[in-house]
Order: C-alpha cells, then structure tokens, then sequence
C-alpha cells in the first residue's frame, strides 16, 4: 500500500509491504528545523494500524476524531498539528503492478504552434481523472511561446493542489524529467512532445486528438506527419527520437523496520521456603497434641479405666495427623503447581521466539527481494541498454539510489531495528532471557545480494587490488 503525507508546501510517500508487519513513520520535512515524526504505522493482526504523534489529531473522511486508525487503501483521512492548526491530509492507495507502468502519447500542437491541456474531474477537460479528490477544473498544461520545448503548469485553485517533484506549486516551468503529481489521481511527466501517464487505476482518460499513443504514432508513416490535411495540428517526432525517453519512477522506498522482542515473564519456580520452617509450626502444635494424648493415657490407667482416654487419644492422635500431614501435601501440591507454571512459561514463549524468528526471516526474505529488483545483474542492465528501455537510467537526484550502481554480489546485514530487553544483572539465570538476548543479537545476513557503491555519496572512489582480477 502507497501512503502520501500531504502538507501544504509538499508531499512525503512511503510503500508498506504486502506483508503486514514492521513499524514504520510519517516524517515532516518540510517545517524548518529538525525532521519529526507525524504518524507511526505498525502491523497488528494482519492490519495497518496507524497512530499520531504527540500533539497530532488524526480524522477519518467522515471527520471524527480518533486515537487510531485502521489504514484501508483508496482513502483519506486529515491530521491536525500545533497551534494554530495545520491541517494535513494523509491519501492511501492499493500497490499494484499497474504502478510500474506507463502510458506514452505524443503531444500535437495546434497551427499556431501553441497547445493548452485541460487537467480535471469534468468530462470536457482533455486529461479526465475519475477520482472525488480531483478537483472538477484541476490544472492546465500550456506551452506558451511557439518553438520553446518547455512546458507550463498552472494550478486552477484546485482542492488537493499539484506536486513537482513533491513540492507543491501553483504554477512551474516543468524541464525534461520533471514528475508531476496529481495526490489520489495520476502522476505524469513531460519529455519534449511526449506525455508518459502512470494510470494504475484507470481513472485517466484522454478526451482529444492532441494526445496519441505512442504505440499508433510510430506505426504510421512518419513522413505522413510533416503535414496533415485531416487534423489541425502537427507533430515533431524527431524530438522524441533525439532523446532518451525516462518513464517516471516510483522510487523504492526501503522504511527501516523495527521490531519489538517482548522479554519472558518471571520465573515460576522462585525460591522454595526450607521445609523445616513450613514443617516447624506444625512440629510445635503436634508436640502439644502428643502431650495432651500422654497426659490422658496416664490419668485414665491410674483410675484403670483405658476407655475413658480413648476420645483424647483419637482427638489427639487427629490433631498430629493434621498438623503434619497437610502441610506436607500442600508443599508437594504448590511445588508441583510452580514447576506446571514454569514448564508453560518455557513452552509459551519458545513459541513467542519462533513466531519473531519467522517474521525476522520474512524481512530478510523481503528485503532481498528488493534489493534484487533495485539493483539487476549485468545481463539485465545490458538489454536495457542494448534495447534503449524506458528504464535504462530512471534515477534522478534526490531519490536515495540516485548514482549508486551495482559491483557484485555479497552479503548484507538486515537493515531493521530490533528493539528487546537489555541484559541485567540477577541471582539467577533464567535460560529464557539468554535465547532472547542471543537471538536478537545474533546478525542477520542477507546473502547473495547486491553489493552497490554510491559515487554520489563517495565522489572519489577506487578498487584496491592486482589489475587483471579487479578489471
């Protein structure tokens, strides 16, 4: 699921997992000063459920409040911050693979050599998006002056605003490459005349001769576009031969996880009190009981009648039973209990650490998943230049991977926090804490991944070794 922070000056997008686990954090970075946190994320019970910081009001689309939201995709919902209030929108949408492709048309122009794009809601605009938070006269794309290759975009007093590169305008001199962002709607680029639209939903729809798949352009005749007499425009398709047309990029965005280890709960067994103090008590009172029982017998055999002692030798007799008996079986019965209860803790939270294991392992399986899409193998990087993909260089300053390429394979660590009890001092060991403590402190490899380099971050860099094995 795609999430998109909307501020005022900007947006901030991040991809959940199909898997629903992790934490993950809408951050602010458009406020002057440090970067805050607005809105944790985390995966509970096979849901995204997501809660705003402190002094963050988070709001459904029927406008009430809440401590916590279930995230669905394909909806909004407002935050409040400060004071005065700053409101925020927060837009989700379903990933899907329709979000890695494009459609390319080739832009006409009319005789004067000039060309005006409708973007909205209404059924009249050229470029019609089917989405209740496109506004009904969203934006227009114009270029202005005949022969300059740049094109204009102006917000017509929109609702949720336009986006170039994330930040919002209301009107920019768009260059090559540049990402247009209509929030819950479409994102585009412009290359020169040609207009490359992810529609990944398929709420865009082109109303106009102006726009023509790239696909029915090229099939025709390119000589029969120098002049047509059926239409009241033309095209320049050499510019798009001239130049490497970019698709724009979803850039992969890799959220650090953090995962939370719970410690085990006490032991069951504890301290077992010495016997003689739980017996001692009882000694005391059955040496009255046998007193009693010896002072009867003595009384009724000087009077020669035994019968007469009988009910204090059984009385007796009962008491000393008692007193010894019962506090021996309630010792085996608590001691029995405490190692029942110990013996469920261990089972209990073996379980526990088996359960983390797997959604440790699941990140690990995740995450080179990713890495091995992000960055191919030489085969693949040689077809897309061979083959002059749309995704031969589809990296542009700003995005995390921008000048970072691959130079071989390896092993990696997981990239996650993995957040547990620290290890303190006791009297006793408990076996339960130090599978804890070594399960999480244990390094988790990712192996036979791809080892990059940045040349953006590292502007010098070099290979250290013989020259006909490094080369």
């Amino acid at each position: 699921m795609i999430v998109t922070l909307v501020f005022s000056q900007g947006i901030n997008t991040i991809t959940l997992p199909d898997e629903k686990i992790g934490v993950f954090y809408l951050h602010d970075s458009f406020t002057p000063g440090p970067e805050t946190q607005i809105v944790v994320i985390e995966g509970i019970d096979d849901e995204w459920i997501a809660k705003p910081i402190t002094d963050v009001y988070m709001r459904d689309e029927h406008n009430t409040l809440y401590p916590s939201l279930t995230f669905e995709p394909d909806k909004m919902y407002t935050l409040s911050k400060g004071k005065p209030r700053e409101i925020m929108k927060i837009f989700t949408e379903s990933m899907t693979a329709n979000h890695h492709q494009y459609d390319k048309y080739a832009i006409g122009y009319d005789l004067n050599g000039l060309t005006t794009l409708s973007i909205g809601r209404q059924e009249n605009s050229i470029i019609t998006i089917d989405s209740p938070y496109v506004s009904a006269q969203h934006a227009r794309l114009v270029k202005e002056l005949p022969g300059d290759p740049r094109w204009v975009i102006y917000d017509d007093d929109s609702t949720n605003g336009i986006y170039v590169n994330n930040k919002r305008v209301t009107e920019a001199v768009l260059n090559n490459g540049d990402t247009v962002t209509i929030v819950a709607g479409c994102r585009f680029t412009i290359i020169n005349n040609l207009i490359v639209i992810n529609n990944p939903f398929g709420r865009v729809r082109i109303y106009t001769k102006l726009l023509r798949p790239i696909e029915e352009f090229l099939a025709d005749d390119l000589k029969n576009h120098t002049e047509r007499n059926d239409v009241p425009f033309q095209f320049v398709p050499e510019q798009y031969f001239r130049t490497h047309q970019r698709s724009p990029r979803f850039s992969p965005t890799f959220p650090k996880p953090v995962f939370h280890a719970e410690g085990p709960p006490e032991n069951q067994i504890g301290q077992e009190i010495p016997f003689i103090f739980t017996l001692g008590p009882a000694i005391t009172l059955g040496l009255g009981s046998v007193t009693m029982m010896l002072f009867s017998v003595s009384t009724a055999m000087s009077r020669g009648d035994i019968l007469t002692a009988t009910p204090s030798m059984a009385m007796a007799a009962s008491m000393l039973a008692g007193v010894v008996l019962w506090p021996i079986l309630s010792k085996r019965f608590d001691k029995k209990r405490r190692h029942t209860k110990e013996a469920l803790r261990q089972s209990k939270y073996m379980e526990y650490l088996k359960a983390f294991d797997a959604k440790l392992n699941k990140e690990c399986e995740r995450q080179t998943e990713l890495l091995n899409k992000t960055w191919v193998d030489i085969g693949d990087s040689f077809n897309r230049t061979i083959q002059c993909r749309r995704d031969l260089w589809e990296r542009e300053p700003g995005q995390d991977d921008f000048l970072t390429f691959r130079v071989g394979t390896g092993t990696r660590h997981l990239d996650a926090d993995i957040k547990f009890p620290s290890e303190k001092f006791s009297l006793e060991d408990d076996n339960l804490r130090q599978q804890l403590q070594t399960m999480c402190q244990t390094p988790r490899l990712l192996k036979s991944v791809p080892i990059t380099i940045s040349l953006f971050e590292n502007p010098i860099s070099g290979i250290i070794g013989d020259r006909p094995p490094t080369v």
